[in-house]
């Protein structure tokens, strides 16, 4: 008896599994597509104006060819004319591209291999904001939307 009611309690619970894990099936998402995207926009605390100011961009690439891309990185700061650069590159497969933005917030607007060395105390001076300053970056690939990322800082000088 002690048997029987131990193997019925069993089988319910080997039902309750067997639902869940169809449940489970049904309800799985697919794996999201390959794509090439932004992955990173930074820059530091603040731009200063009249000095280089470098910001780093990163594209990923998540397909197993290749893929050919344009970024078009574009900004703005008070009192500026607005700076503008596009760049053809072609993304290695399942790899990341790493670029620099150098800019004097003037009329330099330029994408260089490496960033130039820098203080790297210089966020502990005290600054005061004289305006604001902001970058952003479009990337366009071949059958895929445009992907987009913007920061804004405080511009000092």
């Amino acid at each position: 008896m002690r048997t029987l009611r131990r193997l019925r309690w069993l089988l319910a619970d080997l039902t309750r599994v067997v639902r869940a894990l169809a449940r489970v099936r049904a309800e799985a998402r697919r794996p999201d597509p390959p794509r090439v995207a932004l992955a990173r926009l930074e820059g530091g605390p603040w731009a200063e104006r009249g000095r280089p100011n470098a910001y780093r961009v990163r594209v990923v690439n998540e397909h197993a060819a290749p893929r050919p891309v344009v970024l078009r990185l574009a900004g703005d700061a008070d009192g500026a004319p607005p700076l503008e650069t596009r760049g053809a590159h072609v993304i290695p497969a399942a790899a990341a591209l790493d670029l620099v933005l150098l800019t004097d917030w003037r009329a330099r607007f330029d994408l260089v291999a490496e960033a130039p060395s820098d203080d790297a105390l210089a966020f502990l001076a005290p600054r005061e904001a004289t305006g604001r300053c902001r970058l952003s970056a479009v990337l366009e690939a071949e059958r895929e939307a445009p992907a987009a990322l913007t920061i804004a800082q405080p511009l000092v000088r």
